[in-house]
């Protein structure tokens, strides 16, 4: 069973492998706590899934959750929208989403510091910023002691 859940619209979605068919189900705070929504039905068997961020949605298209089946042969995208009438931004299905930005460096990380996300808006879709040049930080050389060989072993 593979799980995933949507945090932005409280969607579980279980997809079981060898299985064509993906569930999904709305999680509340009330009773009883999960609701069936709907299920996508597929003959073709999926050998693995993974869920693509928030920021590939077409927004456009009020497509809240973007998933990436892999099958035998090929992957295959799936699209899963919320159908609705008007053309405006629909706020209470795209509310603001975690960021490509990291929150920390992984030094705060290893520190012991904890933060969330940085939310971005996805209002006028996502756009991404432009790249940085990679710089890496040089690192004091560390002394690398080999296993001993039996010769050392024996001396």
């Amino acid at each position: 069973l593979m799980p995933f859940y949507d945090n932005d619209t409280s969607l579980l979605f279980l997809a079981g492998k060898g299985d064509g068919n993906i569930r999904y189900y709305e999680i509340a705070d009330d009773k009883p706590f999960i609701h069936y929504v709907s299920d996508y039905k597929s003959s073709t068997p999926q050998l693995g899934m993974a869920m693509r961020p928030k920021t590939a949605c077409d927004v456009a298209a009020c497509e809240v959750v973007s998933m990436v089946k892999a099958c035998k042969n090929h992957l295959e995208p799936i699209h899963f929208r919320v159908p609705r009438k008007s053309e405006l931004f629909q706020d209470d299905i795209f509310p603001d989403t975690p960021g490509p930005d990291p929150a920390m460096s992984s030094g705060e990380w290893l520190g012991g510091a904890n933060k969330g996300p940085i939310k971005i808006s996805l209002e006028n879709g996502f756009v991404p910023k432009e790249k940085t040049e990679f710089k890496p930080i040089v690192q004091k050389e560390v002394k690398v002691e080999k296993p001993k060989t039996n010769v050392e072993w024996k001396a």
